[in-house]
């Protein structure tokens, strides 16, 4: 994972708390279950909510929807603090640069994956809570800022968003290959931080990956030839693949070359017509 040093704004967007966003409705999603899991417990009623939970003798039993219903459920009430401070304070960061659907969709997602994560490195283990969604909203803001500080509990200590980012990747690791902290589902977390960073990039921040860049470079070369006449593009793109052929053959030709040839053809031809 590669968080660039370069930050997209000091001000990435406007926060209106009146106003309905995925953030709120995510938090109220889970707060509503939160609150529902905390009457089962004070009356006594706590095995209710077992059928929710990610367990691993229920999904080998087909019951599939546990690896969307964990998420609703949290270990105790520090865990979804936890869960929801994080989804708020990253979240209402992000929301204003990706979009209500992104990352509605990303935690949703993050969510799903976490659990497969989870279901396949401690099957045994039960999981609870939305700790894959809170780590991809961490990573998604430690890539499009990664230079924003922010303190740390209240100390005068602060860390760079990127800095958080990797220690939480790394504590992700590590619960991961040693098992530590199994029921708070480190796989899960170590799964919403890669497909956090994924996303990102996907949507344009941090680097590029190797496909955005070739699709970018490509539109480039379009746009120039578009602007070209056809002469010139026949003596700068086309000329030096005729001389290939005359020397080579027609079979030497690359896909690319191939495609050169198709578009000085219709571009004569349009040119032509005029």
């Amino acid at each position: 994972m590669r968080l660039p040093r370069r930050q997209t704004s000091a001000t990435p967007g406007v926060w209106a708390p009146a106003r309905p966003t995925g953030v709120l409705l995510f938090i109220t999603m889970l707060g509503s279950w939160g609150a529902a899991q905390a009457v089962f417990w004070a009356f006594g009623v706590g095995s209710l909510s077992d059928g929710l939970l990610l367990d691993g003798l229920g999904i080998h039993a087909g019951e599939y929807w546990r690896l969307f219903t964990f998420q609703l459920l949290h270990v105790n009430f520090a865990h979804f603090a936890a869960n929801v401070l994080v989804l708020f304070l990253a979240g209402r960061e992000i929301e204003p640069i990706i979009g209500r659907r992104h990352f509605l969709g990303l935690c949703l997602i993050a969510n799903f994956f976490g659990g497969i994560a989870c279901w396949l490195r401690m099957p045994a283990v039960a999981v609870f809570g939305a700790s894959a969604a809170a780590s991809a909203a961490i990573t998604v803001y430690a890539t499009i800022l990664p230079e924003m500080e922010a303190p740390l509990f209240g100390l005068p200590l602060r860390l760079r968003a990127k800095h958080i980012a990797w220690a939480l990747a790394a504590l992700a690791i590590f619960g991961t290959v040693s098992g530590f902290g199994g029921i708070y589902g480190a796989p899960g977390v170590l799964a919403g931080c890669a497909l956090g960073w994924v996303w990102a990039r996907v949507l344009g921040f941090g680097r590029l990956f190797h496909f955005q860049r070739r699709r970018i470079e490509k539109r480039n070369i379009e746009t120039r030839w578009l602007h070209m006449s056809a002469e010139e593009f026949v003596s700068a793109e086309m000329d030096p693949i005729l001389e290939k052929i005359s020397c080579e053959g027609i079979s030497s030709l690359t896909r690319g070359e191939r495609r050169i040839l198709e578009f000085g053809r219709r571009k004569m031809i349009g040119e032509s017509s005029r």
